[in-house]
């Protein structure tokens, strides 16, 4: 019997790891793309990790049409409603 070709799963979120103000502590927090990822509740294999301190990064390349998601500082990390990426990338 043949093996179904699965093929990759579809890249659909941008991930910009960075630093976050803490409103309960006043302090800068670092949110890698594991947690970010974990935060919104997205799979890291439908991610891809634009890092802003590589802009060089191919990953810069690909973001264009995927959802763009970004720590937060108000701790809502529900996904954008399509078409309205900027809640997403409002800290």
């Amino acid at each position: 019997m043949p093996v179904k070709d699965r093929g990759m799963p579809k890249v659909r979120y941008a991930l910009y790891p960075g630093g976050v103000i803490s409103p309960n502590d006043g302090q800068s927090h670092y949110v890698g793309a594991l947690a970010l990822a974990r935060l919104y509740g997205v799979p890291m294999n439908e991610c891809i990790v634009c890092d802003p301190r590589a802009p060089w990064s191919p990953a810069h390349l690909y973001h264009e049409g995927l959802i763009k998601l970004r720590p937060k500082s108000n701790g809502d990390y529900r996904l954008p409603v399509p078409g309205a990426q900027s809640i997403a990338q409002t800290s």
